[in-house]
């Protein structure tokens, strides 16, 4: 792949980003961004300058990183109105809740009551699609999910005692008003109705064989490695495909799994990472042909989605779905 003919950096934070985040079409020209500092960042994407610095360790008072750090960022819904202008920050137990059309340049106190604490660690804050954009899903580190009303300002529903281990990502579904999938360090997935607080069906990731074989892999170590061998299919993201027909999910074995909704199966395995696949994305401007990957191999990795869902392509190892890919 060619390399980019242009590389933007932001700088501005004083320890490690965790978390970016960005929506076009409500916010255009915005980058927000959370990091281990203690502070979430708005940027004007077309001068890389800072706009805005919301300043989690003055709002919470402390110094303490495990309390401090901003793991997750979520905009207000994606609606006209006052909402809108909302963004969510996840740090450590809380969920916190700035109004980005303060003027100040430094924000040290929080727009509304913080939400309650959760019971450990939140990790992907996730707002609901629908027009109205109403709730938003704050998954923890003790397998609880926690589901929000952001319009009044209050809980609607915990959705717990089927993860064993940490809930890494609770997507709602485009169109389907009360599903969420959720998956976690147990290797479960699970399709939720979230309104009744119970789950419909799973995919225990553990207990699948692998299909097909790998392509061969080249000098560079594409396709099949010794990471997957040796690492759980864990799960550390998940996307929902723009018209809720399907979702895409970053796997601790380096794989992207392509699940379909109708079906409640895996109709898909995306190869070419090297190690745990950190995040997978829609991209704004094809989203629904592409599919982006990021993993602990330092690799973004552009696939074709239209065709990892085609019935007619083999079952395999996915690496003829992919586009392009881009060394970090």
């Amino acid at each position: 792949m060619a390399p980019p003919s242009q590389v933007l950096t932001f700088r501005g934070h004083r320890k490690s980003v965790n978390t970016l985040l960005c929506e076009e079409a409500t916010h255009p020209n915005v980058l927000a961004s959370g990091s281990d500092d203690g502070t979430c960042r708005i940027w004007d994407i077309r001068t890389t300058r800072v706009t805005k610095c919301l300043n989690v360790k003055k709002v919470l008072c402390t110094d303490r990183e495990d309390e401090t750090a901003v793991n997750s960022l979520a905009f207000g819904k994606s609606t006209a109105g006052a909402e809108s202008a909302y963004i969510y920050v996840a740090a450590g137990r809380k969920v916190l809740t700035f109004d980005m059309r303060w003027s100040a340049l430094i924000v040290d106190c929080v727009s509304r009551e913080v939400f309650p604490d959760s019971e450990d660690e939140i990790n992907v804050l996730s707002r609901h699609p629908g027009k109205h954009g109403r709730y938003l899903s704050v998954p923890d580190d003790t397998g609880s999910i926690r589901v929000y009303d952001l319009e009044s300002h209050c809980l609607f529903k915990t959705l717990r005692g089927q993860h064993t281990n940490i809930c890494s990502a609770a997507q709602f579904r485009p169109n389907a008003a009360w599903d969420l999938v959720s998956g976690g360090m147990d290797g479960l997935l699970l399709f939720w109705d979230f309104c009744r607080g119970r789950v419909k069906s799973r995919i225990d990731l553990n207990m699948l064989e692998e299909s097909g074989t790998c392509a061969t892999a080249s000098d560079e170590g594409e396709g099949c490695s010794t990471q997957q061998m040796f690492n759980p299919p864990l799960v550390h993201s998940i996307v929902c495909a723009p018209n809720g027909k399907s979702c895409a999910v970053g796997l601790g074995d380096a794989s992207v799994a392509v699940v379909d909704f109708g079906s409640k199966q895996i109709v898909r395995r995306l190869k070419h990472h090297k190690a745990m696949v950190s995040q997978v994305h829609f991209p704004a401007f094809c989203p629904q042909d592409r599919l982006l990957s990021a993993a602990n191999d330092a690799k973004v990795c552009l696939w074709n989605y239209r065709a990892a869902l085609s019935l007619d392509a083999p079952v395999g190892c996915g690496v003829s779905e992919m586009s392009s890919t881009l060394v970090v």
